[in-house]
C-alpha cells in the first residue's frame, strides 16, 4: 500500500470513537515519520492535541509530530503545542509539548517555553522547558527568556517542595544560559546568589546547598565562556 494511502487511512482512524484505535493511529503516523508529514495528517494530529479527551491520544499525537521532524513546524501545529504546554491537564502532554517545541524552534517556542518556566507549578515541566530552551541555544537568547532563566537560579519555587527538582531546574538553567552564551545573565545570577549567601552568613546561617551548588555551576560556566570574574 502506498504511503499516501496509509496516511489517509490512519488519519481517518484518529476520528474513531474508540480511544485505543486513536492511540494506535497516532502511533502509526509517528512511526512513519517524515513520510506521514502531509498537511492532512499534521492538521489532524494538531486537532487531536487540542480536542481529544483521552490523554494517551494527545500524548501519542505530540510524539507523532516529533517524529515528523522539521516538516511539523507549521503554524497550526506550533499553536496546538504551545496551547498544550500552557493548558493541558496531563503533565506528560505538557512535558512532551515543551520538548517538541524546542526542537521545532519556531519563534513562538521561545515565548511559550519561557512562560512555562515562569508559570507551571510542576518542576518536571519547568525542567523540560529549560532543557528545550538550552537546545535552542542562541536562538532562544531573548530578554524574556534570559530573565526567566536567571529568576529560576534565584528563586525557583520547588526549593521548598522538592529539592531534587529545584536542583535539576537550576542545573539545566545554567547549562541553557551557557549554550546561549549569555555571560551577562550568568554574572547577574552569580551576584544574586553571592548576595543571598552573604545574607545567610550575616544571619548566622549556613548558606543553602542549592545556592552553593548553583553558584559553583555558574562560575564554572562563566569560566568556560571566558567570562569568569
Amino acid at each position: 500500500m502506498k504511503p499516501s494511502v496509509l496516511v489517509t487511512e490512519w488519519v481517518s482512524k484518529l476520528r474513531d470513537p474508540d480511544p485505543e484505535v486513536r492511540v494506535e493511529a497516532a502511533r502509526a503516523l509517528g512511526e512513519m515519520g517524515a513520510r506521514a508529514a502531509t498537511p492532512e495528517a499534521m492538521a489532524a494530529l494538531a486537532q487531536a492535541i487540542e480536542k481529544d479527551e483521552a490523554g494517551p491520544v494527545r500524548r501519542e499525537a505530540v510524539r507523532a509530530l516529533e517524529e515528523m521532524g522539521a516538516a511539523a513546524a507549521r503554524p497550526e501545529v506550533v499553536a496546538a503545542l504551545a496551547r498544550a504546554l500552557r493548558e493541558d491537564q496531563d503533565w506528560r502532554v505538557r512535558a512532551s509539548a515543551a520538548r517538541v517545541l524546542g526542537r521545532l524552534r519556531p519563534e513562538v517556542a521561545r515565548e511559550a517555553l519561557a512562560a512555562a518556566l515562569r508559570e507551571d507549578e510542576d518542576g518536571y515541566i519547568r525542567t523540560e522547558a529549560v532543557r528545550a530552551l538550552g537546545e535552542m541555544g542562541r536562538q532562544a537568547a531573548r530578554p524574556k527568556v534570559l530573565e526567566a532563566l536567571t529568576r529560576v537560579l534565584r528563586e525557583d519555587p520547588d526549593r521548598w517542595v522538592r529539592e531534587d527538582w529545584a536542583w535539576e531546574v537550576r542545573k539545566e538553567a545554567v547549562q541553557a544560559l551557557g549554550a546561549m552564551g549569555a555571560a551577562a545573565a550568568l554574572r547577574e545570577a552569580l551576584r544574586a546568589l553571592e548576595a543571598q549567601m552573604a545574607r545567610d552568613v550575616l544571619a548566622g546561617q549556613k548558606p543553602d546547598w542549592l545556592d552553593r551548588a548553583a553558584h559553583g555551576a555558574v562560575r564554572k560556566t562563566l569560566e568556560a565562556l571566558g567570562s569568569g570574574e
